[in-house]
């Protein structure tokens, strides 16, 4: 139980609503999520050559939709980078979300912190 409430202690809870943003493509990485509950779409903005190459069209693509105790946001945090997607919540959601030196932490120490997303 003990362990249990030091991974608890790093991570906060977050309710979105469908359609609400998580974060955007191009803002800072400050944190990892976990979904307990929902679906979250990552998207990206693409621009796609048109009329040999002299314009360009802009589109926005799903690159993938998350569910139960799928995690994201860890791949700009690993590269030190900026947001490379957009996060939307595409129903009512509950993510955990910590910061990433925590998380990396926890991680090192238990894997107990899946035990929290059953």
């Amino acid at each position: 139980m003990e362990k249990i409430s030091k991974v608890t202690y790093f991570f906060h809870k977050r309710k979105y609503q469908a359609g609400e943003i998580v974060f955007k493509e191009g803002e800072q990485s400050k944190y990892i999520y976990l979904i307990k509950k929902g679906e979250i779409e990552l998207e990206k903005e693409v621009e796609i050559p048109v009329n040999n190459d002299k314009e360009l069209l802009r589109a926005t693509v799903r690159v993938a939709k998350l569910t139960k105790k799928e995690y994201f946001g860890d791949c700009d945090l690993i590269f030190n980078r900026e947001r490379y997607f957009t996060a939307i919540s595409s129903t009512s959601s509950s993510v955990y979300f910590c910061e990433a030196m925590q998380f990396m932490k926890i991680v090192e120490e238990s894997k107990i912190f899946m035990e929290m997303l059953a």
